[in-house]
């Protein structure tokens, strides 16, 4: 099982760095991530720009997503999307 949760964003290539980290899960194995979206901040070295980007990732990477989630958060610059998927590598 790979958990990777609020990292991706923190890292300039969200791509390679999923791909890296999935080298340790087998196929058929399950990967449960979460992210932000339009959630521009200092420390986001990448700002996904929609949920459909997210899971365009998912696929890319060769995970197939079971379960995908979005939940809107409010905060004082203005909202945010957070998304949730449990995925399994094929």
């Amino acid at each position: 099982m790979l958990v990777a949760v609020e990292v991706l964003e923190h890292i300039p290539d969200p791509e390679t760095g999923l791909l890296e980290a999935m080298c340790v899960l087998k196929p058929g194995g399950h990967a449960i991530t979460a992210l932000s979206v339009q959630l521009p901040l200092l420390m986001h070295l990448y700002d996904f720009d929609s949920p459909d980007e997210v899971l365009a990732l998912y696929e890319k990477v060769g995970l197939k997503v079971i379960d995908f989630e979005t939940k809107e958060f409010q905060r004082q610059a203005g909202p945010f999307v957070d998304t949730f998927a449990l995925s399994v590598k094929f």
